[in-house]
């Protein structure tokens, strides 16, 4: 029963959710039936950890029918029944912290019922402008504001077709259009750039990619119609102007175009909700990495780009206060490009806590290598460097190329040469991406 996706569920329940769970399940409008109430009492009663013995269907079935032979039939069903209530409990404690969904449904079921008045006074209460505040409590996005005004300016806009067929529409129609085109604009723009992420990180090619083939059709008028859009809903411009200016950086793979987006982003962070701040941020990193005949300094950049993330305090998810292995290995890796000890140490002490517990002691071993070798004690920067096991290629070049700086320290020439020859035959036969990574480490061999 442990392998069930009930208990998997359940188990995800803080106590709080538990007692609500109980109150969902108990509650005659969702179950009637009280053999599923028995059955998640006697789960959440003798709820395994995750090391514990199986808590076996027939242990269970003993519980709940002490004098009755086991029924495999009736278990399977009273099982099935709770996960159906545990999947539907999940999905309505999302639907309630979401209130874009539940006064768009609200919205759709009074026009339905044709409660016109009581629509129409709903509909005119929102505001015209997103509330970070309510964004970011839920982790929302510019997106998801976007996609909730074109739906109730469409209902809006039926409304009028329906009902009073002599209302002039002209300007609620092109407030939905706006709005449509916005989110429409704002998800192209989000599919190009993960697309063009995943090219540099999973070896994709970007060019086939749908969304790239849509932009480079309407690429020639895609600053007019933003420009559009922006008059006709007054969402402030600089929500469309980050997007394109991402896909422009993208594109054109100019240092004019990373500074660009560079300036436009952090004149303009105050006005993004914590989410969209974080990926912006994200998507600054993927263009300087891609960014053609740079002459940068890409570690410094790299960390001017994180530090602004600590700053806003977005360098762990939101969703779920945990930093990516990836982002915490290229932030000491730059600090190391430039010679930062001190950043590392204060990087590492702060935040080695935040990654998954499965990455942990590796992360520890990396950060120590860094301070050993600022503090040239080679031995036993090599003695932590050899402990580490780098799941993913994108970061074992750095690896490489720390080595062979810690050799070349320690004044071992031969062997440096086969460790830098062992470096160059890995770039070779390990591509990653358009080689931004080998431009990132060009700066470990000065």
């Amino acid at each position: 029963m442990l392998k069930s996706s009930l208990v998997e569920i359940i188990r995800t329940f803080s106590k709080q959710e538990l007692i609500k769970f109980e109150d969902f399940v108990r509650s005659p409008f969702f179950n009637k039936k009280e053999n599923v109430v028995k059955l998640f009492l006697v789960i959440k009663n003798n709820l395994p950890g995750k090391n514990d013995p199986i808590l076996e269907k027939e242990t269970v079935w003993m519980k709940l029918f002490p004098d009755k032979e086991y029924n495999y039939g009736i278990m399977k069903n009273l099982i099935f029944d709770l996960n159906k209530l545990a999947e539907e409990f999940i999905a309505t404690l999302r639907f309630n912290a979401d209130e874009y969904k539940k006064n768009e449904y609200l919205l759709d079921a009074l026009f339905d019922r044709e409660l016109l008045k009581i629509f129409l006074t709903k509909h005119n209460s929102f505001d015209k402008e997103p509330d970070l505040d309510y964004l970011n409590a839920n982790n929302l996005e510019i997106d998801d504001y976007l996609h909730f005004m074109s739906k109730i300016y469409h209902l809006k806009l039926h409304y009028h077709h329906q009902f009073y067929r002599n209302f002039k529409i002209e300007n609620l129609q092109f407030s939905c259009d706006s709005y449509q085109l916005s989110y429409f604009l704002m998800v192209l723009f989000a599919s190009y750039i993960n697309a063009e992420v995943n090219e540099r990180d999973r070896n994709l090619d970007p060019g086939r990619n749908p969304a790239t083939k849509v932009l480079d059709l309407i690429s020639p008028g895609l600053e007019m119609i933003a420009e559009s859009i922006t008059a006709n809903t007054g969402l402030n411009s600089h929500y469309i102007k980050i997007y394109y200016f991402t896909y422009l950086a993208l594109r054109d793979k100019t240092e004019s175009r990373y500074l660009d987006l560079k300036k436009i982003v952090f004149e303009n962070l105050n006005i993004l909700p914590m989410i969209h701040k974080q990926s912006v941020h994200y998507s600054l990193i993927t263009t300087l990495f891609k960014t053609k005949d740079n002459k940068l300094n890409i570690a410094k950049e790299v960390v001017e780009i994180l530090d602004s993330l600590i700053e806003n305090n977005l360098m762990t998810s939101p969703r779920n206060d945990i930093i990516p292995i990836h982002i915490f290995h290229l932030y000491l890796g730059a600090c190391f490009a430039i010679g930062d000890a001190i950043r590392i140490e204060r990087f590492g002490s702060r935040f080695i806590s935040k990654l998954d517990h499965k990455q942990v002691e590796d992360s520890k071993a990396y950060v120590n290598f860094m301070n050993s070798f600022f503090n040239e004690d080679f031995t036993q920067a090599l003695n932590y460097i050899s402990l580490l096991d780098i799941p993913y290629s994108g970061h074992k070049s750095t690896l490489k190329y720390q080595k062979a700086m810690y050799i070349y320290e320690i004044v071992d020439y031969e062997m440096f040469l086969n460790e830098f020859d062992n470096l160059k035959h890995f770039i070779k036969n390990n591509k990653i991406g358009d080689g931004s990574k080998s431009k990132f480490n060009k700066h470990f061999k000065s």
